[in-house]
């Protein structure tokens, strides 16, 4: 029987298992640990996959999983797949999942109440629920229809398998009609606190104008310092969100090689997937958020390369054509209030 040896991850290969990432099965949530068959044992750092045994004290691991590297685990696994150890070890795995979606909520009760606030110059926005907890409105509810419509329009093979949302309300709302249009049960949605939106600190349900007369001496710092690094108190900047998205796209390169995947989320969540994918640097990003190119609804997308060792972009700012008859808000990110 072949020993066990460790491998580096350059390979597509995991620590101290033979088996190619695509040979694992997820355990512990959609985007949570990866482990490879159940008859290996051996703990690894959840963030780096090395062998707990030969981490030093130093350390800063991830979560533990059960991972190991048994020959016969890897036989039967490699065989399944059609892949030799020689192709594995030269590098031809794939790194990531070979399609990627990343959606932004329909238009929520929160839009249409700052959008009313703002046209009428008050200060603060007149909302029923806290942030999190913000439905859709009828056009949002109809919007995230015809996403699903479009979704389920595609041919079976290029469908989402795996569909993940925002915490918040309206983003599983429109998560969830999307997974009604495939066919899915509604539990086959998974959600993710990461893909929360932006949090606003004290500036929340503020409007613009409301910011600047309560506010002016935040108003200010946040006009010096720009919106990729101001801070409100209690609340999150854009480096922020994008420090909380890097451990989702890591997941996703560890978990979720070749898998289809929908992300559903709030604006700034979008726009901060792009940053990262894309490798944008801060005025990249801030001069594609003054277009204001979220629609709600709008479609983000991403196909793996040829070799499987990075994403390309397919498309952005698309609206389906299921939605061609409901209007759709594309605006730039605001200093407050829901989105």
């Amino acid at each position: 029987m072949r020993s066990r040896r460790t491998l580096d991850m350059g390979g597509g290969l995991q620590g101290a298992c033979i088996i190619p990432r695509q040979g694992y099965v997820s355990v512990g949530g959609a985007l949570g640990d990866a482990v490879c068959h159940a008859r290996c044992s051996v703990a690894v750092c959840g963030a780096c996959m090395t062998p707990v045994a030969r981490l030093g004290r130093d350390h800063r691991r991830g979560r533990p999983t059960v991972h190991g590297g048994c020959a016969t685990c890897a036989d039967n696994v490699m065989q399944e797949m059609g892949v030799t150890e020689n192709s594995a070890v030269a590098g031809v795995s794939a790194q990531w999942p070979a399609r990627l979606w990343v959606v932004r909520h329909g238009q929520s009760a929160g839009n249409v109440a700052r959008d009313i606030a703002e046209s009428n110059g008050a200060a603060l926005i007149d909302l029923e629920h806290r942030d999190a907890d913000i439905p859709l409105s009828a056009l949002g509810e109809r919007q995230a229809e015809g996403l699903g419509a479009w979704m389920a329009g595609l041919p079976e093979h290029e469908r989402p398998t795996l569909i993940v949302s925002s915490t918040y309300v309206r983003a599983r709302q429109t998560a969830a009609a999307v997974a009604r249009a495939l066919g899915q049960p509604a539990d086959s949605v998974s959600v993710d606190e990461r893909l929360r939106e932006k949090e606003f600190g004290v500036l929340d349900r503020y409007t613009t104008s409301g910011i600047r007369e309560t506010f002016p001496a935040l108003f200010e710092q946040r006009n010096l310092v720009g919106k990729f690094y101001f801070r409100p108190p209690g609340g999150e900047s854009w480096c922020d969100v994008i420090f909380r998205l890097r451990g989702i796209v890591g997941d996703l390169q560890r978990n979720h090689v070749g898998a289809r995947v929908l992300i559903v989320g709030h604006q700034v969540i979008v726009n901060c997937f792009r940053y990262l994918i894309e490798r944008m640097d801060e005025a990249t990003i801030l001069a594609i958020d003054r277009e204001g190119d979220v629609p709600n609804c709008g479609v983000t997308e991403y196909a793996a390369a040829v070799d499987g060792q990075s994403l390309e972009l397919v498309r952005t700012k698309f609206v389906p054509p299921e939605l061609a008859d409901e209007p759709v808000t594309t605006e730039s990110d605001r200093p407050a209030g829901a989105r």
